[in-house]
């Protein structure tokens, strides 16, 4: 009997020195995995995580990407942003002037066209420099090598430039009226099934020139004038859900892939894939009350979206790695572009400034 009682003694040391190795452990590898730990849960943003069981849980300690942003300008403000797979930033001003950001001397500087455009909302830029934009009423442009709007056929909504050329647009559901300038507050999100791709028929150099906004030296010019090149839209398969109602989206973007990702503005994201299969599927859920305001995709095959809370990496069909700096006052992004080397931009929610994490000379 004694010796049992040994037994049990020692045999509940070991138990208990288990558990606290245990515990220890668990302390540790959280400590070393958790780049931060949010514990202000006034704006706690849950990141979902698929367990083994194939249940669905919410992990309310993050893993965050942390990022300083630099504010690009004090005064500006903006609907829309694009950054092309070379760094060089664009934007439309609530203004509807377009600028061009120039590193050098630290400040945005307005395009100068051949004539000017009235009520311009969206914005993108291809790798070679080409801008395309959409005005309220949705009248689509590109602006040519010689800074010449040249105006493409359709109505679009969005607009979204891949990294080897590739242009998508949402098309209109229906002929948009022409509403005022964009101001602070404006929940103006026009929707539609529509995606399409263009075709420009070109066979010579002007369709890959390369064309640098802020490079001067250089002079580029088109091989052929633009009046000349036939250009127009395929119309992309419309995606249905399970009962046979086609999805309309809000936002686009063009992946590395050379296929369009899309948003419907609430908690999902779409992404085309070609050859045999030709069609849209749900690549993305966002398991919170959060509406995804744009997404965007870098060259690394990334993709990002953005809500008032947060712009976030997608991990995953339903993970995500929020971006913080949490010098700012508000995280949110009603706008994202993505550069090289993850260079992202994006323009606040509720200040519509534009913030970058491009090292910008004498700011960061």
């Amino acid at each position: 009997m004694k010796s049992l009682k040994i037994y049990f003694a020692l045999f509940t040391f070991l138990l208990a020195f288990s558990g606290s190795l245990a515990a220890k452990l668990r302390k540790d590898v959280l400590s070393t995995d958790v780049k931060e730990t949010i514990t202000d849960t006034t704006n706690l943003i849950a990141n979902p995580v698929s367990t083994a069981g194939s249940t669905v849980g919410l992990d309310l300690t993050l893993t965050v990407k942390k990022l300083e942003f630099t504010k690009l300008d004090s005064t500006l403000c903006f609907s829309d942003l694009g950054v092309n797979s070379e760094g060089i930033i664009v934007g439309v001003g609530l203004d509807s002037q377009l600028y061009e950001y120039a590193f050098a001397e630290n400040d945005f500087v307005v395009l100068k066209t051949d004539f000017e455009i009235s009520n311009l909302w969206r914005v993108d830029i291809n790798y070679d420099g080409i801008i395309y934009v959409i005005t309220r009423c949705g009248d689509t442009y590109y602006l040519d090598c010689e800074r010449r709007w040249v105006k493409l056929p359709g109505c679009a909504i969005d607009i979204g430039a891949g990294r080897s050329g590739e242009i998508y647009k949402i098309g209109c559901k229906t002929p948009e009226t022409c509403k005022a300038p964009v101001v602070p507050g404006d929940t103006y999100k026009p929707s539609s099934p529509y995606v399409y791709k263009l075709i420009c028929n070109c066979n010579c150099k002007c369709c890959h020139r390369r064309c640098k906004v802020f490079i001067k030296k250089y002079n580029y010019a088109t091989c052929e004038p633009a009046e000349k090149r036939i250009c127009y839209w395929i119309k992309l398969p419309i995606y249905k859900d399970d009962k046979g109602i086609a999805v309309e989206f809000t936002r686009i973007d063009a992946k590395f892939t050379g296929h369009p990702i899309v948003t419907d503005g609430k908690q999902t994201v779409y992404e085309f894939f070609g050859g045999d299969e030709n069609v849209f599927k749900q690549s993305f859920k966002l398991l919170s009350f959060s509406n995804i305001n744009d997404i965007a995709s870098d060259n690394d095959g990334n993709d990002f979206f953005c809500t008032d809370l947060a712009c976030s990496i997608i991990t995953g069909s339903i993970s995500f790695t929020p971006i913080l700096d949490f010098n700012l006052k508000s995280k949110g992004a009603s706008d994202v572009s993505v550069g090289p080397y993850g260079m992202i931009s994006f323009i606040h929610t509720t200040d519509h400034l534009m913030y970058t994490v491009a090292k910008i000379a004498g700011v960061n």
